[in-house]
């Protein structure tokens, strides 16, 4: 039970990240550019999570080491957000971070112990499909004429499709551990 409670607390975190960098790129009526700080505490807890996550995996497998794979790609964002100053600069460290998070589902979905729980497949799908959106947003705004702090809606489209993936994946621990416990208690 306190190792569900562990697990359940890490995936935690990660929701929690990923809400807020979905929310710190989506448009409001006193901004035009993203909230740095909500994308930067965001990657924090999101490396949080998933380094406590990546802890409690047994074995290499390969869903511990695409988790640690987006362990690393969230240190990446966070440096960026630490050192780099260029804009530009960030933009396309953001972009391979996206990518990499995209390497790093498809990683875990060769994980054939994953595809005996449906809620594992739907939500890692839908968060890798969610990182290439976002790398797309990424890349349209490289390329656009529009100012860099200006987001590509497709940016805020795809974190809130990987905030939908997280949340599957969470929702259906959640789900496994209150019926795991209830059978323990029998």
């Amino acid at each position: 039970m306190n190792e569900d409670l562990l697990i359940l607390s890490a995936l935690g975190s990660v929701v929690v990240g990923k809400l807020f960098i979905a929310w710190g790129l989506t448009p409001q009526k006193n901004r035009t550019g993203a909230d740095g700080n909500l994308i930067f505490y965001g990657s924090v807890m999101q490396v949080n999570g998933n380094a406590l996550d990546a802890g409690f995996l047994r074995g290499e497998t390969p869903d511990k080491i695409g988790t640690q794979l987006q362990v690393m790609a969230y240190i990446m964002s966070v440096y960026s957000f630490i050192v780099i100053q260029d804009q530009y600069a960030r933009i396309k460290i953001g972009l391979a971070v996206n990518l990499i998070l995209v390497l790093s589902e498809i990683i875990i979905l060769s994980d054939r112990s994953i595809w005996n729980k449906n809620y594992l497949v739907i939500g890692n799908m839908i968060y890798a499909i969610g990182s290439l959106i976002h790398a797309m947003g990424k890349k349209n705004r490289l390329y656009s004429p529009s100012p860099l702090t200006t987001i590509d809606p497709l940016e805020t489209k795809g974190a809130w499709v990987q905030a939908i993936g997280i949340i599957i994946i969470f929702s259906g621990t959640a789900a496994e551990s209150t019926i795991d416990s209830g059978n323990k208690q029998k």
